[in-house]
């Protein structure tokens, strides 16, 4: 994937660590973290997985320490229409706390 992007014309900026917790209440789940930039990583030799080199973070800091990502998905058959209604009032129930944003994975599947 990262050879991928660069080859599309992406710049590698930084590494980074997601530290966090997971929420599951029926079809809804939240998953709250930090992210974390990467100040130093070590060469791992891991030949359980077929790959002798890893790099694996070793240190790293907070890219914002007050600043938490908020991603919630619901799962469900598309043709269920109370899925949406259900996120929906989720989000209304966050949105005292957190500034919303959202992803339609159906149109990026349709741009592809």
């Amino acid at each position: 994937m990262t050879s991928f992007l660069t080859d599309l014309g992406f710049e590698h900026r930084f590494d980074f660590v997601a530290t966090g917790q997971i929420f599951v209440r029926g079809r809804v789940k939240a998953i709250v973290s930090l992210i974390n930039e990467v100040t130093q990583s070590i060469v791992s030799s891991n030949p359980v997985d077929g790959c002798f080199t890893d790099i694996v973070p070793e240190k790293w800091r907070p890219l914002a320490p007050h600043v938490w990502l908020v991603e919630v998905s619901v799962v469900g058959s598309p043709a269920d229409e109370s899925l949406h209604e259900e996120l929906l009032e989720f989000m209304d129930l966050l949105r005292p706390l957190v500034t919303p944003g959202q992803v339609d994975h159906a149109m990026l599947m349709c741009q592809n």
